[in-house]
């Protein structure tokens, strides 16, 4: 393991794969950062840095409250030991890419594609994914899953409220 953390970019993504010591950092101040954004009313954060080298003096920053959780979260994965990637949502992503986000198989994602569950264009004989279609056809199977798990909780009150408890 290296001591040092390291960001690896390939195209449009950058992946952090966070050292021990950055991970133990990370966990600490996460949860300091999380505590104070917690209850936040306001729209942005101003955070004052610490004295720069060439300045010699504090660097402010007004920083929207989103971006402020958004590090939280990736800080809260460093503090896990776990790589973090940042992808842009016009990213344009392999079948491959798109079927591991998924944590489906790149044949199964394909047929997505095909039966015109997302939208996708071909570059020469390759097809490409946008991210952002992407996360939102995850957000609309993740909300059509969650309905028929309710419904299928449903049947199974009325079957229980019918044939009694015990069955």
């Amino acid at each position: 393991m290296s001591l040092r953390s390291e960001l690896i970019t390939s195209g449009d993504r950058r992946t952090l794969i966070p050292s021990p010591g950055d991970s133990a950092l990370a966990q600490r101040e996460a949860s300091r950062m999380l505590e104070v954004t917690r209850n936040m009313k306001s729209k942005s954060i101003e955070l004052l840095l610490g004295q720069f080298q060439i300045e010699k003096k504090p660097l402010e920053l007004n920083i929207p409250v989103a971006a402020m959780q958004m590090l939280i979260e990736i800080m809260q994965q460093m503090a896990q030991g776990k790589p973090v990637s940042i992808i842009p949502s016009n990213a344009e992503l392999t079948t491959q890419q798109a079927a591991d986000f998924l944590s489906v198989s790149r044949p199964y994602f394909v047929k997505l594609l095909e039966e015109g569950k997302m939208p996708f264009k071909k570059v020469g004989t390759r097809r490409r994914v946008l991210f952002k279609d992407l996360i939102e056809f995850r957000t609309l199977d993740l909300e059509r899953r969650n309905k028929v798990a309710d419904e299928l909780v449903g049947l199974s009150q009325e079957i229980a409220n019918d044939f009694g408890e015990d069955y």
